[in-house]
């Protein structure tokens, strides 16, 4: 029990003399019994003598609450005892404040039109009441000293609720849902299902918001006195950190038209007249703000990254527009046509230019390419395999004929590759490479015991070049593009290394024996970029925005570019000795033993290698970043040597501002970003049906 407040002490003043009192009883008797109410009022007055009725009794001490009420002046001046004040909260937390209004009947109420009174003087005569009811405000605002449970409940356990039960008994947990509404995630709206939920749980939510703003917060506290090197990897985290937040956007849109289309189909062709309505304009909105912070997100990145060319002197490579020229690229290399090759060099496989005619001879001397490896394998349906089997065995002329659909999307992949590659060098090289070019590569040979039996053309590699030196570039990273056709329900950009690509990119970098292989995915409006391992070593990948389409294999470090409409993501891959030995040990025993057999059945190496790939993807592959594409112009001005089989291009250096000034507004503005992603992604599930 609580001490008694002081207010309540006072409720009841002590008569200096029982006179009084006795002069006022036969006046209450009459008024009593003219009401009907005497021999109940007798019969109180005796249990209170004797001691029989308690005094503590709720309705008995609402009564006296009615007697304060009248004896009032003003209404303004009533107050209300604990006990009673508990027993109002309880009515209103249990039946809202409807119960409240229809106890209190009349009050005093309505507006001074003619100043025949005064603000603020009530005369408990002219209301009308059956309790003392206090106002709805004066409820909820009480706060029992038994009773410390919070105004604003917030999702989980309430723990002020389970320190007043006792500890001896045993007690079932109720757990109450309440329908969410949009706009409320700053306060109570986060949906938390305390870990149960098919989604990450809320408190995950927001350890993971908390650490990457911290990153963020530190990285502009410590600006000034970090080093060079240390500046740049923190700009790459936190473009790591964007990219994937642009994943969880693009993951929620394609939730979202998915939802949309399904109420459409639901509510016909009159869907504003429909129940549906609500669902599909919000939705609509959804989409619209979704789309809007992913170009945001973009430009946030594309601003760190030019940040992080400029710390690295190449803010001259850089180019912070969508589009490039081919030959004004410092870090461009390309190989001459094949018609001017220099002779000595035409039959070398690596200066022999893709899609030409002695390119296309070349390949149909091997039974597998790097493209085909995957089918040749029945990596996807034994079908394919035996297909694959005769046409290079059996010398069977393949009836197998492509879609005007497929043959569209291998022209949009062919057309946009010089797009990828002008993505790679202006906007990802110069922050993440800035030392190395890309060079094009024509074809690299797989061998064994000396004798090619496997024929790829990566995209180009990364390595070093001096364009007065007379020597061959050594490929120190391999690169691969991949530039999609963006479908309906699926992220434009590649998120992780399709697993179809796998072998291909293995046999990439075994060809030109790097450990190391960059994957670029390349769209209209930004690329991404992993990296890929050839060696044991674990390297992180990252993921790039790209205007241009890239054909980009390193020697020892393999970069592949995939390219949509959007964007650009990149990936660093590792060579894996082990997986590549089961492909190639395949390979040989279906294909180059002494009597090829047609197979009839997946071997079980063909089904261990399609698991050892799922475990590729998980740990051998590295998410760098999700960068704007950049598109490749030209104005055909470029430099050559006449004994070499390369194109360099021509650098006009122009005045670049390399300021690192406003960083810190970059920085606060990542922050900013970063929060609104959270809430559009926490509150933007598409409503149920």
């Amino acid at each position: 029990m609580c001490e008694t407040s002081k207010k309540s002490k006072k409720l009841f003043e002590e008569f200096s003399c029982t006179g009084e009192v006795l002069s006022l009883m036969p006046t209450v008797l009459k008024n009593v019994q003219k009401a009907g109410h005497l021999a109940d009022f007798i019969n109180l007055l005796k249990l209170i003598s004797v001691d029989k009725f308690p005094l503590n009794n709720i309705s008995f001490l609402l009564l006296l609450e009615v007697a304060r009420w009248y004896s009032l002046e003003n209404t303004t001046k009533m107050f209300y005892s604990d006990q009673c004040m508990r027993f109002w909260k309880v009515l209103y937390r249990l039946f809202h404040g409807k119960a409240l209004r229809f106890m209190q009947e009349v009050k005093s109420s309505g507006q001074i039109l003619n100043k025949s009174t005064s603000r603020g003087q009530f005369d408990p005569q002219d209301t009308n009441i059956n309790f003392a009811v206090p106002d709805i405000k004066t409820v909820n605002n009480y706060e029992s000293c038994t009773i410390d449970i919070p105004k604003q409940i917030q999702p989980g356990l309430i723990e002020q609720a389970i320190q007043m039960k006792p500890k001896t008994d045993t007690y079932v947990l109720s757990v109450d849902g309440k329908k969410l509404a949009p706009g409320l995630t700053k306060d109570n709206g986060d949906i938390d299902l305390f870990g149960y939920g098919m989604e990450d749980s809320i408190q995950k939510l927001r350890l993971r918001l908390k650490t990457e703003k911290d990153v963020v917060t530190s990285t502009r506290d410590d600006w000034s006195t970090m080093s060079p090197a240390e500046k740049c990897q923190k700009l790459q985290d936190i473009v790591l950190i964007i990219s994937y937040r642009i994943k969880d956007l693009r993951l929620l849109f394609m939730k979202q038209k998915l939802a949309l289309s399904k109420f459409h189909k639901e509510a016909g062709d009159d869907w504003r007249s429909s129940r549906f309505v609500y669902a599909i304009s919000s939705t609509q909105a959804q989409i619209y703000q979704v789309r809007q912070m992913v170009k945001e997100l973009l430009d946030v990145n594309n601003s760190l990254i030019c940040v992080g060319a400029s710390v690295r002197n190449q803010a001259d490579v850089f180019v912070s527009d969508m589009q490039t020229d081919c030959f004004s690229q410092d870090n461009w290399i390309t190989l001459k046509d094949q018609s001017s090759i220099p002779e000595d060099l035409k039959t070398t496989p690596r200066f022999i230019k893709q899609r030409s005619e002695e390119w296309f001879q070349l390949r149909e001397k091997f039974k597998v390419t790097g493209s085909s490896l995957y089918k040749a394998l029945g990596l996807d349906l034994l079908k394919n395999q035996q297909s694959h089997f005769d046409k290079v065995i059996s010398g069977k002329k393949s009836t197998e004929e492509f879609s005007e659909e497929v043959k569209k999307r291998m022209e949009h992949g062919t057309i946009n590759e010089i797009n990828a590659t002008a993505t790679l060098v202006s906007k990802f090289l110069p922050f993440y490479y800035p030392e190395m070019k890309y060079i094009e590569e024509g074809v690299h040979l797989v061998n064994d015991n000396d004798q090619p039996y496997i024929i790829v053309s990566p995209d180009g590699s990364l390595g070093y070049m001096d364009t007065l030196s007379s020597s061959d570039p050594v490929p120190l990273i391999g690169c691969e593009f991949k530039c999609p056709v963006a479908t309906e329900y699926k992220t434009p950009v590649h998120y992780e290394i399709p697993k179809r690509y796998v072998t291909q990119v293995l046999s990439e970098m075994a060809a030109m024996d790097v450990k190391e292989l960059m994957y670029l995915c390349w769209t209209e409006e930004s690329s991404t970029v992993f990296s890929l391992y050839a060696g044991l070593k674990k390297v992180q990948l990252c993921s790039g925005i790209f205007n241009h389409s890239i054909d980009v294999l390193f020697a020892g470090l393999k970069k592949s570019v995939c390219w949509t409409e959007e964007s650009s993501t990149v990936f660093r891959a590792k060579f894996d000795a082990d997986l590549w030995k089961l492909v190639t040990d395949e390979i040989k025993d279906v294909y180059l033993c002494q009597t090829p057999k047609r197979p009839t059945r997946l071997s079980e190496r063909s089904k261990l290698i399609s698991e050892k790939i799922e475990v590729y993807r998980k740990t051998m592959v590295t998410f760098l970043c999700e960068i704007p594409s950049v598109k490749a112009t030209s104005r055909e001005i470029s430099q050559t040597h006449v004994n070499s089989p390369y194109v360099f291009p021509v650098v006009t250096k122009g005045s670049v501002d390399q300021s690192t000034e406003n960083i810190e507004l970059t920085l606060c503005n990542v922050n900013r970003v970063i929060d609104e992603t959270y809430e559009i992604c926490v509150e933007g599930r598409p409503p149920k049906s």
